[in-house]
């Protein structure tokens, strides 16, 4: 559990993903994390954008791991990250 002040700024995803996707993660009953802002971490920044890659991840047959159908955009996120420098 993460104490007080731990974090100073959180970037997170404001996008919905399609009702086609949601009902993927919904099959393997995955779902989209939920709050409400100043709810968890008062003294927190928290910067919302559209992070969602447009295109949907296609897995390896290599990849043995259990992944995500949507990631985030690492320009958009790489974006962000530069203007708070």
């Amino acid at each position: 559990m993460l104490g007080k002040k731990c974090l100073d700024l959180v970037i997170y995803n404001t996008e919905k993903p399609s009702s086609g996707i949601s009902r993927q993660y919904a099959k393997k009953r995955g779902y989209m994390v939920e709050w409400k802002k100043g709810q968890v971490l008062p003294d927190t920044e928290f910067i919302g954008r559209k992070l969602i890659k447009t295109e949907i991840y296609k897995k390896s047959s290599l990849d043995t791991l259990t992944r995500s159908f949507l990631r985030h955009d690492p320009q958009r996120v790489a974006k962000i990250i530069k203007k708070l420098s």
